[in-house]
């Protein structure tokens, strides 16, 4: 690329900007120039403009650490605010590649007050995604048109809880950009103040009394426990069908905290920031006797990612998640008597009232089915 855009009437070029800036050095100095063209290219492949936020980014990005450095941007940022020379901060324009990420973005990733990684990585991802929408429209961002983005999510079959993650992750940028007292621009500004409207935006309504996923009657997970061949992949599915653990949980269990006996067993499941004892099942404790053998302590299952446990229920349930297993495990137990606080301990549910929804669910489904033909 060989210009850059001005956010004055003269719109300069690159070279000249540079050459503008050249004539003000008391003597030729090629490294230092070469330096912030490199800083200026990657302005302009980021549609951003100078100032110091930039400065930062293109040094952390880059990897520069050098005090020259940090001092030639210093000058030059100084320069380009008293000639008015700054190029766009961000037009929402459509990127080269989908790829691109915004060095904003990153850096907002790099401060906020997220600490969760998965949650940081999920909210870069909903916010890279939301502003290569905008961008392949060329419309401004806005309530509405947010509003308009979720809409089309909701066209696609996603979730409302889903969407709901996304308006989150976007109020959170904003309010991280509504600090940034060093992006005092009229473009930045501008869209602060759109970000400003868009704390205005409401999360869907969720009626938490039919929130469930798909799950499968005793008889439906009985029959898949059947066709499973593998002893691994048996376990994992029955771990999660049976005894209600999440995805999470399964990575993390050791086999010095599975304790078996005939046809039943106890484990110390880690989840929600400690470890609770949960019940072993017959099915799953004849599976776990198999499975561990002679081993008396270490990981039960040799990285068993999250991604790992999503492909072996896919492959024997295409049409499921892992959190269905759960749900069954839930219902199931609900649907079989089970004394509700029994089960709320067995599924470690926060609050009563998330278990009394199985019970909800059941109800439902017994006025279903016995409900009077007439009146």
């Amino acid at each position: 690329m060989d210009s850059i855009n001005i956010h004055n009437e003269k719109k300069h070029e690159l070279d000249e900007n540079i050459n503008l800036y050249a004539q003000t050095l008391k003597k030729e100095d090629p490294k230092k120039i070469s330096f912030l063209r490199k800083f200026l290219t990657f302005c302009i492949e980021n549609e951003i403009i100078v100032n110091k936020a930039s400065t930062e980014e293109f040094m952390r990005i880059r990897g520069y650490k050098s005090q020259p450095g940090v001092t030639y941007l210093n000058v030059f940022r100084k320069f380009c605010e008293k000639n008015e020379l700054k190029g766009y901060w961000y037009q929402l324009k459509k990127p080269a590649n989908n790829k691109s990420k915004h060095p904003l973005l990153l850096k907002y990733i790099a401060e906020c007050e997220l600490t969760n990684e998965k949650t940081k990585k999920t909210y870069f991802s909903i916010l890279h995604s939301f502003f290569i929408y905008l961008a392949e429209r060329n419309i401004p961002l806005s309530v509405e048109s947010f509003n308009k983005y979720r809409q089309t999510c909701l066209s696609n079959n996603l979730s409302v809880f889903t969407l709901n993650v996304y308006l989150a992750a976007i109020k959170s940028f904003g309010r991280w950009l509504m600090d940034r007292d060093d992006l005092k621009d009229e473009t930045t500004l501008q869209f602060k103040r759109s970000f400003m409207y868009l704390s205005s935006a409401r999360s869907y309504r969720v009626n938490k009394d039919r929130y469930y996923s798909k799950t499968l009657s005793k008889d439906e997970r009985d029959a898949v426990m059947d066709k499973i061949e593998s002893l691994e992949e048996k376990l994992v599915i029955s771990l999660q069908a049976y005894e209600g653990l999440r995805p999470s949980e399964l990575n993390g269990l050791l086999v010095e905290d599975i304790e078996l006996h005939t046809n039943y067993g106890f484990m110390r499941v880690f989840g929600r920031g400690e470890k609770q004892k949960i019940r072993i099942f017959k099915v799953t404790s004849i599976l776990l006797q198999k499975f561990i053998g002679e081993r008396k302590e270490g990981f039960l299952f040799e990285k068993m990612t999250h991604g790992k446990v999503y492909k072996i229920v896919k492959k024997h349930l295409p049409e499921y998640k892992p959190i269905c297993l759960r749900h069954t495990a839930a219902q199931i137990m609900v649907d079989k008597n089970m004394p509700i606080d029994y089960v709320n301990i067995q599924m470690r549910h926060a609050s009563m009232a998330t278990t009394y929804l199985y019970v909800a669910e059941q109800n439902y489904k017994r006025f279903l089915e016995n409900r009077p033909s007439d009146l």
